[in-house]
């Protein structure tokens, strides 16, 4: 809360002495405000808040405290001491697990590349041989691939899933082992095959070395933290070819193997998945930069691995161009609050299992671990029950006890303030709710008879389609609502309220607000997102049929 009063304090400085910048149109702006956004590292503080005010609502403070001290383990250590020990006191069969929890957790905290960066530097310290670099299944690797796989399924199918369509339809075999071609009763030509091998190849390697630029922006900077630290240690001879490893043996042959992990509904044949394989193993070595020599049978296919081999580096290049690791966070997918429960669970259970590894750290970190172990008594070793995580807000009587409460209080005074008031309908008859939050800036404003009031006047119009705008106006630290008001908030006003929504105007933004928002957006459907206006002033409302 401190470090927003103290943003919030400088926006308010800031928006006080450049009044030439408010006459910029705000849309224009949006990109370059995005783009110093990114530039700017988010307070590890405000990433811990955002994500407990979307934990269930109904869990006790003994667990929210002991799920904050494992996020502040997880987050605030740039020696990510508990990641490096559950990862070497994990069982190999629960690695997988582990490191796709420990991914998506820090996926919601609003930086997946945070324990990548530091992991993967430890990873290539120790490397004494290059070539094995990140060839075995080391936890790094089992995190670098998460992220790949939870952020990257729209570009798989739009690059790999017309080709995997192509060869399903396709009669084409793509055998050339002779071995295998003595079994086959048609199709056994070798010329034949080995020339539908190469069209099938071409085909897919085209469709990957024109995707660079819709490749998502997190696995692009992963491959750019890979390639600058291969380069710094072992040189440009194996940067690229390090990325390769990554990208092509990792992320891309994976999907081509087993489409089923993005596609649904697939029944390949063995012949047809035979084709992937073969496919798979010249991109692989394109991508090793390896000629075949075991397999005589593919050695004829040397030349076409050589004549391919700077394409497909120079989009590998592409991808790893440098550019600022701060993690953007509106290019984040939308994270789900029970898959994020789910992952402090598994996180919980490893530290349960080896809390022996924790006895020679530091007091505090012992400490931390200790309150987290505090709760090792609940059932089956769970932090968060699925029970509570189901929540009707519509018959939730926390806010039946709020609405009877507002129900029987004075407002008079509130509403003579007109920091929420009812402007009329738009075009289309829906109420409009303008929240004026200048009107909060006298400092004298109790928050608590304000939420009430909010309940009291927008319960019966939020029945019901409704549009808001919100009237920017940069507050001091003095009158900048807490967390803690804002979760309760957030919790008590049901479904109703977002649903029926249809449109929120934000007119006159800072770029502080925009920061702010932007860190909600892994837990907000993208329908909200999509309901999200800026607009420079109030005379452009007008232009949307909104006048207040």
């Amino acid at each position: 809360a401190d470090v927003m009063e103290e943003a919030a304090a400088m926006d308010h400085n800031k928006d006080a002495g450049s009044s030439e910048s408010k006459q910029e149109d705000t849309n224009d702006s949006s990109a370059s405000d995005v783009r110093n956004l990114g530039k700017q590292e988010i307070p590890s503080k405000i990433r811990i808040e955002v994500l407990m005010l979307h934990l269930p609502q109904n869990l006790s403070s003994q667990r929210l405290v002991a799920i904050r001290a494992l996020i502040e383990l997880l987050i605030e250590d740039p020696e990510h001491t508990l990641v490096g020990i559950l990862s070497r006191t994990c069982k190999t069969s629960d690695v997988d697990r582990l490191a796709a929890s420990i991914e998506y957790i820090f996926a919601a905290l609003g930086d997946p590349l945070q324990p990548i960066q530091q992991l993967l530097s430890i990873e290539i310290d120790k490397t004494v041989d290059p070539n094995t670099l990140l060839r075995g299944n080391s936890f790094v690797n089992k995190l670098m691939i998460a992220c790949a796989k939870r952020i990257g399924l729209d570009y798989l199918k739009s690059v790999v899933a017309p080709f995997i369509e192509e060869v399903l339809k396709s009669p084409d075999s793509y055998e050339i082992d002779p071995t295998k071609l003595e079994m086959e009763t048609t199709h056994s030509n070798p010329d034949v095959n080995r020339e539908n091998l190469i069209r099938g190849t071409t085909d897919i390697l085209q469709r990957i070395v024109t995707s660079a630029d819709s490749c998502p922006i997190i696995i692009r900077r992963i491959c750019a933290i890979l390639k600058k630290k291969v380069l710094e240690k072992f040189g440009e001879e194996y940067a690229t070819s390090s990325v390769g490893g990554f990208v092509c043996l990792r992320f891309i042959c994976p999907s081509i193997l087993a489409p089923e992990f993005f596609l649904s509904n697939l029944n390949i044949p063995a012949d047809r998945r035979r084709n992937l394989v073969l496919v798979c193993k010249i991109l692989q070595n394109v991508s090793n930069g390896t000629l075949f020599s075991k397999e005589e049978y593919m050695i004829s296919l040397n030349a076409f691995l050589t004549c391919h081999k700077n394409q497909l580096y120079q989009y590998l290049d592409q991808l790893a161009e440098p550019r600022d690791l701060a993690l953007d966070a509106s290019v984040q997918a939308e994270m789900a609050i029970g898959m994020v429960t789910d992952a402090i669970n598994v996180v919980y259970e490893h530290i349960v299992a080896n809390q022996d590894a924790f006895v020679s750290l530091s007091e505090d970190f012992k400490s931390k671990v200790g309150v987290i172990l505090s709760q090792k008594d609940v059932a089956n070793n769970r932090l968060v029950d699925a029970d509570v995580i189901v929540h009707h807000a519509s018959e939730d009587p926390v806010y039946l006890n709020y609405l009877h409460k507002a129900q029987n209080q004075d407002f008079n005074d509130l509403t003579a303030k007109r920091i929420v008031y009812i402007a009329g309908d738009d075009a289309l008859g829906r109420p409009i709710v303008v929240f004026n939050v200048q009107k909060m800036a006298s400092g004298d404003i109790n928050l608590d008879k304000l939420f009430l009031f909010l309940i009291y006047l927008l319960d019966p119009i939020v029945q019901k389609e409704y549009v808001a705008v919100y009237l920017h106006y940069s507050l001091n630290s003095r009158e900048i609502p807490s967390f803690a008001w804002l979760r309760n908030a957030y919790g008590v006003f049901n479904r109703k309220y977002k649903k029926n929504v249809k449109h929120v105007y934000i007119v006159g933004s800072s770029m502080w607000l925009r920061w702010t928002l932007s860190l909600f957006r892994p837990f907000i459907s993208s329908k909200f997102w999509n309901k999200l206006k800026y607009v420079r002033d109030v005379q452009e409302l007008t232009s949307f049929q909104i006048h207040i």
